[in-house]
């Protein structure tokens, strides 16, 4: 596997472990299921999008 291979493999496992924490909580907290953010929830979706969105301007 090349050195660029390597480097989006990690950055992709990087937004979907991102990814499986924000639909876990979304899942999971009771405030989130309607709609009503908690402070987490707003914490976990916004290191999602920071997550997504560096690995689309790599």
């Amino acid at each position: 596997m090349s050195r660029s291979a390597r480097q989006r493999a990690y950055v992709d496992a990087r937004v979907q472990n991102a990814y499986r924490v924000y639909i876990g909580h979304l899942m999971a907290c009771p405030d989130c299921k309607q709609r009503v953010s908690c402070a987490n929830g707003v914490r976990v979706a916004k290191d999602y999008r920071a997550e997504r969105d560096a690995a689309g301007a790599r």
